[in-house]
């Protein structure tokens, strides 16, 4: 069974998933949510937001939680996207709480807004 990614391809969350796709060399179907009702995704993702993929019978929904699937699944496929010493794989949960951040979201949801660059930077700057 072909993989389906559900969700809009203008979305950066299902962006990523893409990306993480065709990195890979992955088939995959992209079915665009567009297409469908709210309820629809909402049988997909109990948040209704997207994307959600199906693989096999298997239902994930969360980008984050969708890439780190992908990434896994195929891990012996290059390119290498978990890290390949226990350093670089503990950079990549820590990298995801630091986006997480109110401030972080704050500057990604709005770019337009700089007020809260300097206090990255300076997050940035002292992240070793």
């Amino acid at each position: 069974m072909a993989i389906k990614v559900h969700g809009r391809q203008i979305s950066p969350y299902v962006r990523v998933v893409l990306l993480v796709l065709y990195e890979k060399g992955v088939d995959f179907e992209l079915v665009s949510s567009d297409q469908h009702s709210d309820e629809y995704m909402a049988m997909l993702n109990p948040f209704g937001k997207h994307p959600a993929v199906e693989d096999d019978g298997f239902l994930l929904y969360e980008s984050r939680a969708i890439v780190r699937y992908f990434a896994t699944k195929y891990e012996s496929r290059e390119p290498n996207l978990l890290g390949s010493t226990p350093h670089e794989r503990a950079l990549i949960p820590h990298g995801d709480a630091f986006r997480s951040q109110p401030y972080v979201a704050r500057l990604v949801s709005s770019p337009h807004d700089l007020t809260g660059l300097p206090i990255l930077f300076a997050i940035l700057l002292d992240f070793h």
